[in-house]
């Protein structure tokens, strides 16, 4: 196995497994043994990961379907993940030829001027060729400093949107455009109850000057956790009217990995879309990666399969502050090996939520919901 990087690429190569990304443009793309071969985990470690660095209450809105709890209150009641405990988690993670195997890191914030090192920890990303990426509350008040160096360290950042912060949203978006963000998206939560403004959002990237410059709209499947419980899950029905909505009016849109089996059932039943074209969108989906390519940390350093997972018996937590090898000890634990075959038995679809399934009431075999 060897890993290298040239210019803007950073490439892996073994017998089994490959992978190039552009340091650069975020390109990514990966193979088994051949090019055709699409390989089901990565067995030398994760590609992405979601480091959760700031929880609590310094959140510049109490979004009403935060399924992590964030919210506005009193700031010292926040945790921040220091720069120390980030370099020495991340020195855990696997590296070979002296380069690490991640190639990014999204990560959770309540404020940007809420941690105190937040920049110097995007700085040590840099410094290790992994790149940086962050979703930023739309109503997170940021000074124009602030988003200078948000476009310089980078590569990817998302807006979160919501009826109630629409004007501040998009102004914030306005401004990190004319600063040069290139890869800036929109993510909107989508339930039952916020259907109607996603459609709104939609005919605003067509129409509305401030957004002009956005890449996309990702819509997320609401997750029913923490204040989300209050939510309905979307009917696949209305997610696919959505997606059909978004394809015929040249909207830009992706969406998370765990509305990806409602995509593909979206593609698959349109009588619009040419045969050709559906087999390249389905192409681009992909189902939950979540401990096959991908891995989350929250706040304290602890492993769990993903973030929606926090706290449940089955996502099980590891303290990676105290473990010698996240490729060992984590990576190829008993307890991920055991999430792999659950997942793999329900076709990558959710192991946690039934609700979000393509049809909730043939989901079987999910883990409980609470620890």
């Amino acid at each position: 196995m060897k890993l290298t990087i040239s210019g803007d690429v950073k490439s892996f190569r073994s017998a089994d497994y490959n992978y190039d990304f552009n340091l650069s443009t975020g390109f990514f793309r990966r193979w088994g043994k051949t090019i055709e071969d699409d390989p089901e985990t990565s067995v030398y470690g994760p590609e992405i990961a979601d480091i959760e660095i700031s929880a609590g209450e310094s959140c510049p809105v109490s979004c009403p379907f935060c399924y992590k709890g964030n919210r506005k209150g009193d700031a010292a009641k926040s945790t921040h993940m220091s720069l120390e405990t980030f370099s020495n988690v991340l020195a855990k993670f696997p590296q070979y030829d002296g380069h690490f195997f991640t190639t990014q890191i999204a990560f959770g914030i309540t404020s940007i001027g809420a941690h105190p090192e937040l920049f110097d920890i995007f700085r040590h990303c840099r410094k290790n060729n992994i790149i940086p990426n962050v979703t930023i509350n739309g109503a997170d008040p940021l000074t124009d400093e602030q988003i200078k160096t948000l476009v310089e360290l980078t590569g990817a950042m998302a807006i979160s949107i919501n009826s109630s912060i629409k004007d501040k949203g998009y102004e914030l978006i306005s401004k990190l455009i004319a600063a040069g963000a290139r890869q800036l998206n929109i993510h909107y939560v989508v339930s039952r109850q916020s259907i109607k403004f996603a459609y709104q959002l939609c005919d605003d990237l067509k129409n509305n000057p401030l957004l002009k410059g956005i890449n996309a709209v990702v819509f997320l499947g609401l997750k029913p956790k923490n204040r989300g419980q209050a939510f309905d899950v979307l009917p696949t029905d209305e997610f696919i009217n959505l997606v059909n909505y978004s394809l015929t009016n040249g909207i830009r849109f992706g969406f998370d990995s765990c509305s990806a089996p409602r995509f593909e059932q979206a593609v698959s039943l349109s009588t619009t879309i040419e045969a050709e074209t559906k087999k390249m969108l389905k192409s681009c989906s992909e189902r939950c990666e979540s401990g096959n390519f991908s891995s989350y940390l929250d706040a304290d350093g602890n492993y769990w399969h993903c973030s929606f997972g926090e706290g449940m018996e089955i996502a099980n937590g590891i303290d990676v502050t105290k473990v010698n090898s996240f490729l060992t000890d984590v990576w190829h634990s008993d307890k991920l090996t055991t999430w792999r075959n659950r997942l793999k038995e329900l076709n990558r679809e959710c192991p946690l939520y039934a609700e979000i399934h393509i049809d909730p009431s043939k989901a079987t075999g999910t883990f409980p919901n609470k620890v």
